[in-house]
């Protein structure tokens, strides 16, 4: 099997180091060829030796430092033509302030994405971090044991997340801009748009019955733990859906992830 072990980064070492050395977690089966990449897409103030640097310490041998911030959507979309062109079987996302908190047998989220056409990506689950959110639990009603994790059962996970997941390498080869252009013909912007978790979910929702399933500890709890207090670079750009939610943000400044005001 043929694995692509991607990074999403935006220049924040104090998070990259901890995210990257928390990856010996990930346990692939033996004869698994994993290929690692990071993307940086942070270039204000960055010290691009120090992320090369720590990305080749823990075996990531393909680094791409963005020359300008192109934001979140236009870092996947590059991400995904380079993979689509090199026979993966799986891909495994994460963003650079998320940190693995236990060993994860990779092989149990293998057999799941082969055992059920219906799912879109294996999520780990993250504490709650947004105000009114619930901690992540066991909910013997609704969890699948599989192995020594709890996978949720509920169908209702429609967003297609980078922060922590596995997913099938043949969702790299799906045109999702024609796809809207063909049954959102009144919604141009759809189509125009890079990906993001909203429109690769409802596409994959609607078109292919599709839905993430979130992936607990054997005890119902977190496997990772997200620890980026601040964020920085653009999300969406102006012609994008939703993008007036985010374009009152200098893109070179630090904002707090919880409620987007400037961060000290």
């Amino acid at each position: 099997m043929n694995v692509c072990q991607v990074v999403f980064s935006t220049a924040r070492p104090e998070y990259l180091s901890r995210a990257l050395a928390s990856q010996r977690h990930l346990i692939w089966p033996e004869g698994y060829n994993v290929h690692k990449i990071l993307f940086d897409d942070f270039p204000h103030n960055r010290d691009d030796n120090q992320i090369r640097s720590l990305a080749q310490a823990f075996g990531y041998t393909e680094v791409h430092l963005h020359l300008r911030n192109e934001s979140l959507g236009a870092t996947w979309r590059e991400c995904w033509g380079l993979l689509k062109e090199r026979n993966y079987d799986f891909v495994f996302t994460q963003e650079d302030d998320v940190m693995i908190l236990e060993p994860i047998n990779m092989l149990c989220l293998v057999c799941a994405l082969k055992w059920h056409d219906g799912i879109s990506q294996m999520r780990l689950a993250r504490q709650a971090w947004y105000p009114g959110e619930p901690e992540p639990c066991s909910k013997p009603d609704d969890d699948l044991a599989f192995y020594d994790l709890r996978i949720e059962k509920n169908d209702s996970c429609v967003y297609f997340s980078p922060m922590a997941s596995l997913y099938r390498g043949e969702v790299l080869q799906i045109d999702f801009a024609g796809w809207y252009r063909c049954h959102y013909n009144n919604e141009p912007a759809l189509a125009a748009a890079n990906p993001n978790e909203g429109l690769l979910g409802k596409a994959l929702l609607e078109g292919w019955g599709q839905t993430a399933r979130i992936v607990k500890n054997v005890h119902g709890g977190p496997l990772v733990h997200h620890m980026g207090n601040y964020t920085q670079g653009r999300i969406l750009l102006p012609h994008e859906p939703s993008a007036e939610r985010w374009l009152y943000r200098n893109p070179e400044r630090r904002y707090c992830s919880k409620t987007g005001q400037p961060y000290a």
